[in-house]
């Protein structure tokens, strides 16, 4: 049996405001190298998206996916993010990890994110 991989989530929980959370829903002043400033809306692709898309990025030795997030907060460029230990995952173990983490918050996300792409 694996070891269980460590995992947050950056966005809104159950009402407007983009925190970093553990798996019980309790906010976190940090989770890795990363604080929620260093994630809110910076690792997104710039300029023209497609809807649902979810962008990757990997930094010292996590991966992150962020997307578009307007579940809850319905302001314009509202995002979330999972952040996943372990550097250069592939989007499929990334979103394993957040459903096995936070099987809540992918439910609510997954009409409009192409989760089962990639």
């Amino acid at each position: 049996m694996s070891e269980p991989v460590a995992v947050a989530f950056f966005g809104c929980w159950e009402r407007a405001g983009h925190f970093l959370y553990d798996q019980t829903g309790k906010t976190l002043p940090s989770f890795g190298p990363f604080i929620p400033e260093s994630l809110d809306g910076v690792l997104l692709r710039k300029g023209w998206r497609i809807p649902g898309q979810v962008d990757i990025t990997c930094f010292k030795d996590y991966t992150v996916i962020a997307f578009e997030d307007n579940s809850i907060d319905r302001r314009p460029g509202s995002n979330a993010a999972f952040i996943v230990e372990g550097y250069a995952k592939t989007r499929k173990e990334c979103w394993s990890e957040a459903e096995r983490g936070f099987p809540q918050i992918v439910n609510r996300v997954r009409s409009h994110v192409r989760i089962e792409d990639h």
